[in-house]
């Protein structure tokens, strides 16, 4: 199962048509780590912590908390 999580993490880090947010609960989900540091990388306001934190997902996140 890991080369098929490594084949899509692959996919996601050069797609274009997932917003930031799917990217990364499914980079959590998952453990994609190459994908979970593209999209905390991205997170450079506090007004994006905060969109951030709205989505009823936030609390099921396990590596950024």
């Amino acid at each position: 199962m890991p080369a098929v999580i490594n084949i899509v993490e692959q996919h996601l880090l050069g797609a274009s048509h997932f917003s930031f947010f799917q990217s990364l609960f499914t980079a959590d989900k998952y453990k994609m780590d190459k994908l979970l540091d593209k999209c905390i990388s991205l997170v450079t306001t506090l007004d994006h912590v905060k969109r951030l934190k709205a989505f009823p997902e936030y609390d099921n996140l396990n590596h950024i908390r």
